[in-house]
């Protein structure tokens, strides 16, 4: 899907709604060995889980990182998911070898600082943060590669608008219709934003039907299918 930006460059029109202030920073790493968790002498299938949640234990972490966002601030707790992805496809590591992914949720803009100063400080933070649960990690590691939301964004140009989509002028989610008659968007640039999932062209085509008067008939098969997607 092109980009907001874009799509309103060459329609002529501008695009006023402000980015998201959420972003993700993201570390790969090229590893010799597999994951060994803490956690898996109790469970061992713990070393092979498909993805894993890295700290906010309760809801007040939670919002104390989210202030944290808010602010513009590097947080100081983590919030990461973390993924292996050739524990479950070898074909994307060497023989023998492995790859991780770590994503931390941090702000789309810092306060007072440039993204470019911080990004291996703060790269070897998150490794850090991993360690104290999967101890062997840090011996393990043969590269790493560290995104800052700039990264992201320059790379994939729907991710400008930060981690969640676009926002109006209110903080609210951003609709889908646009000042163009006709035209629309949908896309990871749109909420609920970037993912491995179809959600924002799902609500984009509710907009749609609404507009058009036209009938629903993904409804019908999600009744046959007893509601799942």
């Amino acid at each position: 899907t092109l980009d907001p930006a874009s799509t309103f460059r060459l329609t002529g029109e501008t695009l006023m709604d402000p980015p998201d202030d959420l972003s993700l920073f993201a570390v790969h790493l090229a590893l010799k060995a597999p994951p060994r968790f803490r956690v898996a002498a109790l469970t061992p299938e713990a070393d092979s889980a498909f993805r894993y949640a890295i700290g906010l234990e309760s809801t007040e972490e939670h919002a104390a990182l989210w202030n944290e966002l808010r602010r513009g601030e590097l947080p100081t707790r983590a919030g990461m998911f973390v993924s292996f992805p050739s524990l479950h496809d070898a074909s994307q590591a060497r023989p023998g070898h492995h790859t991780a992914l770590l994503w931390q949720m941090v702000p789309r803009t810092l306060g007072g600082r440039a993204w470019s100063e911080v990004r291996d400080d703060y790269a070897a933070v998150c490794i850090d943060r991993l360690r104290r649960h999967a101890p062997n990690i840090g011996e393990s590691i043969v590269g790493s590669v560290a995104m800052t939301p700039d990264d992201h964004a320059a790379k994939w140009p729907n991710l400008a608008a930060g981690l969640f989509g676009r926002r109006n002028t209110d903080g609210e989610p951003a609709g889908y219709r646009t000042p163009v008659a006709g035209l629309y968007l949908a896309g990871a640039a749109m909420p609920p934003g970037a993912g491995l999932t179809p959600a924002p062209a799902m609500a984009c085509l509710e907009i749609l039907a609404q507009d058009l008067g036209a009938k629903r008939w993904w409804a019908r098969a999600r009744r046959r299918s007893g509601g799942r997607r």
